[in-house]
């Protein structure tokens, strides 16, 4: 949690803990969907309820932007078999138009993540997907050059990706 008032730089580390850099990588819509797909298996249901899986760290769930997208809740907590969960309407905010399977973007990530990380990229079947930029600052300088860059931090929330119960 910060509190509204100045944020100091031990704020900024305490909010990104780990020593990542940004990465962009190359993926295909296919490879971003199964990237999402694997990901959203963060959350199941409990007694009819959307909650998050408690074997599942927070930091392993990742949200994308520059899209919006649907994941539907069909993992049953406790069962031995159950659906997995499934993305849907994926939609390029920017164009209005559905994010094409074929075709490939530039995802930003950070190398954690990029460098497989979590297992998302392997799930995506993208470990080897062409790295068109790294950054040689660490994430929390590039978040404290930003903060310092716009002064005050307005947050907002996009609503880009939504939670339903199956289907």
């Amino acid at each position: 949690t910060i509190t509204p008032g100045p944020i100091r730089i031990k704020d900024i580390y305490g909010m990104y803990r780990y020593e990542n850099f940004l990465y962009a990588i190359e993926m295909s819509g296919r490879q971003i969907k199964d990237f999402l797909t694997y990901s959203a298996q963060y959350f199941i249901l409990n007694d009819g309820k959307i909650a998050a899986d408690p074997n599942i760290p927070g930091y392993n769930y990742d949200m994308a932007e520059g899209i919006r997208y649907t994941i539907h809740v069909k993992r049953q907590s406790g069962a031995k078999t159950s659906p997995a969960n499934t993305i849907s309407d994926l939609i390029v905010i920017k164009s209005g138009k559905p994010l094409d399977m074929n075709a490939t973007y530039k995802v930003a990530l950070n190398s954690y993540r990029a460098t497989g990380g979590g297992g998302h990229l392997s799930a995506a079947i993208a470990l080897n997907a062409p790295v068109v930029f790294k950054s040689d600052t660490e994430m929390r300088n590039i978040l404290t050059a930003y903060f310092r860059k716009i002064k005050i931090i307005k947050p907002a929330v996009d609503h880009n990706w939504s939670l339903i119960v199956g289907n």
